[in-house]
C-alpha cells in the first residue's frame, strides 16, 4: 500500500533535510502538492517590500482608530526621570549638618 507524504515531510523535502525523490516520482498526488509548496514559498520569499511611507501611515492610521497619537504615552518619562535625578542628588549632596 502506498502512504502519501505528510506535510512536514514534503517540508523536510523542501529544504532538503530529506530524500523522498522517488516517491514524489511515484506519486501524483505528493508531487502535485509538493510543487504547490514550492510555488508557494518562491511567492513568499520573492514578495516585495514595502516602503516605509506605507508603513508609517499605516501606523498612524491604527494610532488614530485607537484615538492616540504617537509617542504621546511616553512623555512624562524625561520629566519623571529627572525628578527622580534632582531627588537623588538632594539626598546624595545635601550639606552636612553641624
Amino acid at each position: 500500500m502506498n502512504h502519501h507524504l505528510q506535510d512536514d515531510e514534503l517540508l523536510d523535502q523542501i529544504y532538503g533535510l530529506a530524500d523522498n525523490h522517488s516517491h514524489l516520482e511515484s506519486c501524483n498526488e505528493c508531487a502535485r502538492r509538493w510543487s504547490a509548496l514550492q510555488e508557494r514559498r518562491t511567492r513568499l520569499v520573492s514578495a516585495e517590500e514595502l516602503p516605509n511611507d506605507f508603513l508609517a501611515s499605516q501606523r498612524r492610521t491604527i494610532y488614530a482608530r485607537l484615538g492616540e497619537q504617537p509617542g504621546r504615552q511616553m512623555r512624562w518619562v524625561p520629566a519623571v526621570a529627572a525628578a527622580c535625578l534632582f531627588a537623588i542628588g538632594v539626598f546624595i549632596f545635601r550639606p552636612a549638618d553641624t
